[in-house]
């Protein structure tokens, strides 16, 4: 968020790991994949999975612990999403913007 009386922006974000070392609470290296594969299947997105991992897992990277990537994992599984990630979201805006100018149709100011 932009601050209010200057013109520079906010500094909240989120911080990534410092080491890329494997943590020594993960134990089940051998069931993450699967477990990612499974997430897949449910619908996530992979941003979505590395937040589920994240929280629900305790597991802050998965790139040092398989030494791949969530999309190198799901590539190789044949896994991946019809359209990629980005792509998928940008689309995602451009129907939410046009719902809204149905309902809404002389808020031009949207567009």
């Amino acid at each position: 968020m932009a601050r209010i009386h200057a013109h520079t922006h906010g500094k909240s974000h989120s911080t990534r790991p410092i080491s890329y070392n494997v943590p020594s609470w993960i134990t089940q290296k051998s069931e993450l994949p699967t477990i990612i594969l499974q997430l897949s299947k449910d619908g996530l997105s992979p941003s979505e999975i590395g937040v589920r991992m994240r929280d629900q897992y305790g597991v802050p990277l998965i790139k040092p612990i398989l030494g791949k990537g969530i999309n190198q994992l799901l590539e190789e599984n044949n896994s991946t999403p019809e359209m990629p990630e980005d792509l998928n979201q940008l689309v995602q805006k451009a129907l939410a913007l046009q719902k809204h100018l149905k309902v809404h149709n002389t808020d031009k100011r949207n567009i």
